[in-house]
């Protein structure tokens, strides 16, 4: 190209990323990202909003002005819910597709199909009424991806409510049950009383008593006879137990617990999963063909389906361990999903759905089952309290801590957690009990962030197979970051994203400094001394050949450089640029650790370059994460990160405290 020229592109060249121009003598001109010629659809805050996407209990919005109630994000059982929301449009994108959303599943679209605008206190049927717990409500535009944008990342917004309802005991939510429609329920909680209470006692003013039988009934299956049963009014109604229900008073009933007790769990179970207080047992009836037992979920606070366990007395599921579900069905004893009953017909329980409070089931035992005495555990996870916490004022040194620990940031639009761990992968580590203690502890965490995974592979099904195998096995490949994750996906509901930037980015960053492409691929292979000094400080030179191997077959197919710097090549580097040889007493010493250190050997001041375009990095997944509608982030990250940037992390923090777990 010379001078000034005029480049005519096709129309189909917005499918190309950049275009770069040169001059003729080979000097680079610039580079034109083509994807801001494309549409774009976000959202948009309007002059006197308080966020671009509101719900409020009244319908005081307008175009010019709509502000959070006191208490933004709870309201009250029965309360209507007015939703407002405001976006815009980029570079011609119309006919945008706007629909509303609850707990993640489309709910309808709304009448305004337009290029951008202000809408505002818009009543949705399915936002109202809602059952007392935790929801999520969101406006997604866009809906079906049939714009082709310059950012596909910014067209969705959710914001997370509470609905509180009466009730006693373990603080459990109301059931609102709706007039002539069938209904699966279960008891919640164990009573004062016991772990039975009466028909009788416990419908007692939430329906006619007068009418059972005819206003109103219950029914239960007796799986031995394979009948329904429907139960007088003074017999007893048990925890475990799913009960079928109907009632024709001519409007909705509130079902309440008057007075509810902790659920009665087991503490010694070997097979109860890592982390429970313990567990709920139910016994199955299983026969010699497929058998349906009608089940009732126990506790008053959600459990993803698949943290439950199979196990029995001798035969398939009878070890320390027990069997997932998975297992349980692909060895012939019970399927591994149940089947809950709601306004739509019947829902599948399967993998990370959830278990809620007053929710019935089926669940189906298979033939192989037979005699083996067949139970289901349902863990209950308790909140976990820290041994420290401290405010963060101007004097606090988090240095005079070692990880695990956490930095929880209260922001204006939520919490941020950081999570400074140590890398393991030790089960029983204080790393790990912390991770889990989170989790257990801020049940409303919607959004995880970990290190150590590039943002090609972490949305992958692959990826999450692997973690979820890595991590039920409890292999070495299950490290603090992918256990977070593990954890994410069977509680449901639980977004994740890396807070790594790309590899080519780390590279091309080292690379600004001056460093070369086999400088930045021997950091990468002394992280395999890292990752195995981890896992067996035993390790040989094989093993170390096997890793860098892996590593540079990546190196190759994925960034094109080390192609003919392998294992042999990386000796002479080491020697060369550390000025040691690399014998296996040195790869000990190494192994250890690689700090960054901007004054240190080469191999930490790459380390040094690398985390300064990691950290960055994090930032603003941290803040992408606020911008998309997430209220509480959690991010596990080694501690190294957090002592040094946890305010830069925060930097909008109105409070912060430092809270340790275990030691």
């Amino acid at each position: 190209m010379h001078g000034r020229e005029r480049v005519r592109l096709p129309k189909t060249t917005t499918s190309l990323l950049f275009l770069t121009f040169c001059f003729a003598n080979g000097g680079y001109a610039q580079d034109i990202d083509l994807r801001a010629l494309l549409p774009d659809v976000t959202f948009a805050k309007p002059s006197g909003w308080d966020a671009p996407v509101m719900i409020k209990s009244v319908d005081d919005c307008s175009a010019e002005s709509c502000q959070y109630d006191a208490s933004p994000f709870v309201f009250s059982e029965g309360d209507s819910i007015y939703l407002s929301y405001a976006f815009t449009t980029r570079n011609g994108a119309e006919n945008v597709d706007v629909a509303p959303t609850l707990d993640g599943v489309r709910r309808g679209q709304f009448n305004s199909v337009t290029s951008e605008g202000v809408f505002y206190n818009i009543v949705i049927p399915p936002l109202q009424n809602l059952s007392p717990g935790n929801h999520t409500i969101g406006v997604k535009l866009d809906y079906d991806n049939t714009i082709s944008e310059s950012n596909e990342s910014n067209n969705e917004y959710r914001i997370d409510l509470t609905i509180t309802g009466s009730g006693g005991g373990d603080q459990v939510p109301a059931y609102i049950l709706p007039h002539n429609s069938w209904r699966l329920i279960s008891l919640p909680t164990s009573f004062a009383s016991g772990s039975s209470i009466t028909v009788h006692d416990f419908f007692e003013g939430d329906l006619p008593l007068g009418s059972y039988g005819t206003a109103w009934i219950i029914y239960y299956y007796d799986a031995s006879n394979r009948q329904y049963v429907s139960p007088g009014l003074n017999d007893p109604l048990e925890q475990g137990v799913g009960y079928w229900i109907i009632q024709l008073t001519g409007s909705s009933a509130k079902l309440t617990v008057n007075d509810g007790a902790p659920t009665p769990i087991d503490f010694s179970l070997p097979q109860c999963p890592q982390g429970a207080s313990g567990c709920f047992e139910f016994p199955l009836e299983a026969v010699d063909e497929h058998n349906w037992n009608l089940l009732g979920y126990p506790f008053p606070n959600n459990l993803a389906w698949n943290r439950q366990v199979i196990v029995t007395d001798f035969g398939s599921c009878a070890d320390a361990d027990g069997c997932t579900l998975n297992e349980a069905s692909q060895k012939g004893v019970f399927h591994q999903s149940g089947y809950s009953f709601g306004d739509e017909g019947y829902n599948e329980l399967r993998d990370s759905a959830l278990l809620r409070p007053w929710m019935g089931y089926w669940a189906l035992t298979k033939p192989a089952a037979n005699g083996l005495n067949l139970r289901l555990l349902t863990p209950k996870f308790n909140s976990s309290r820290p041994i420290l916490e401290i405010d963060m004022d101007e004097n606090f040194d988090i240095h005079n801590y070692r990880a695990p620990f956490v930095v929880r940031a209260n922001m204006d639009n939520g919490a941020l957690f950081l999570l400074g761990s140590s890398h393991t992968s030790d089960f029983g580590s204080p790393t790990f009990k912390t991770v889990e203690a989170v989790f257990n502890s801020y049940t409303n965490i919607d959004f995880l962030i970990v290190e150590g995974v590039s943002p090609s592979v972490i949305h992958t099904q692959g990826y999450l197979n692997h973690v979820m195998a890595d991590c039920e096995s409890k292999t070495n490949n299950c490290v603090e970051g992918t256990y977070a994750v593990y954890l994410a996906n069977i509680k449901g509901g639980i977004d994740f994203e890396t807070g790594e930037p790309s590899e080519q980015a780390m590279l091309d960053h080292v690379i600004d400094r001056g460093y070369s492409e086999n400088d930045y691929a021997s950091l990468r292979y002394v992280r395999v001394i890292n990752q195995l000094y981890r896992d067996n400080p035993n390790y040989s030179e094989a093993d170390v050949i096997r890793g860098v191997e892996r590593v540079q077959y990546g190196l190759i197919h994925g960034l094109g450089i080390a192609s003919e710097f392998g294992y042999e090549s990386w000796k002479n580097w080491y020697r060369q640029n550390i000025g040691r040889s690399l014998t296996m007493e040195e790869m000990h010493r190494r192994g250890r650790s690689t700090k960054p250190d901007s004054g240190g050997d080469m191999l930490e001041k790459l380390a040094y370059e690398v985390d300064q375009a990691r950290n960055p990095n994090i930032k603003r997944t941290i803040d992408s994460a606020f911008q998309k509608g997430y209220h509480n982030i959690l991010v596990v990250y080694g501690s190294g990160h957090i002592y040094e940037y946890y305010e830069q992390f925060s930097e909008s923090a109105v409070k912060r405290t430092f809270l340790k777990y275990f030691e």
